[in-house]
């Protein structure tokens, strides 16, 4: 029997993108995140670059899916999370473990944060205006989703200016993200005590500055 070389369902062409975002990822993991060639993604997906072009116009966009795909898990876990939290508390919500329910699906997750860092200068200048736009309106969707989330904190961020300072948060994490990452020849220096207070701790300062820009958003 020959073998078929072309998806040609909706459910096997999503098979192959799927496959496709896999590979990619799993190479960019290998190579200490940098992205691959799209010659290199097709080689590894066992098929010749035209196919994959079949389905992502440039190499961008497969990591640009790949991104969504981290918001989208991203943001499943705080919708369900949070309702869990609070369905076994007497109602309230400390904001301490709100602030960690957020950030717990993500933290962890080096390949988003390398992915999200590069979004607006390399991958959204590498694809479609329809495709940015695509993703930004799935991430509004994704803050929407936080905001409903967050509300049972406090009711501002139902607000439209709520909304902002969940995108601000967000631009917070990347920041510090950014700020946290230490080259191996300079983490020696992470203890000299005349310098050690520039050096951010990602997870606990993170923590830290998040809280206290949301107290004073609520002043």
């Amino acid at each position: 029997m020959k073998k078929k070389l072309r998806s040609t369902t909706e459910a096997e062409k999503l098979e192959k993108k799927n496959f496709i975002m896999q590979t990619a990822l799993k190479l960019y993991e290998e190579e200490n995140y940098h992205l691959p060639s799209a010659e290199k993604i097709a080689k590894a997906c066992g098929f010749a670059k035209g196919t994959l072009y079949t389905y992502f116009t440039t190499k961008e966009e497969i990591f640009l899916a790949i991104l969504n795909q981290f918001f989208d898990n991203w943001f499943s876990a705080v919708k369900e999370g949070v309702p869990k939290y609070i369905e076994n508390t007497d109602g309230s919500v400390d904001v301490d473990v709100m602030i960690d329910m957020i950030l717990t699906p993500i933290i962890d997750n080096h390949a988003f944060f390398s992915l999200a860092s590069r979004i607006e200068l390399v991958l959204e200048d590498n694809v479609s205006v329809e495709r940015a736009k695509d993703y930004k309106l799935n991430v509004m969707r994704g803050v929407r989703i936080i905001s409903q989330q967050l509300k049972n904190y406090d009711s501002f961020f139902a607000t439209e200016r709520g909304l902002r300072v969940i995108v601000e948060t967000y631009a917070l994490i990347i920041g510090f993200w950014h700020q946290a990452k230490v080259p191996g020849v300079l983490k020696q220096l992470m203890k000299d005590k005349e310098i050690e207070i520039l050096f951010i701790d990602f997870k606990k300062d993170l923590k830290v500055a998040i809280k206290n820009y949301w107290k004073g958003c609520l002043q």
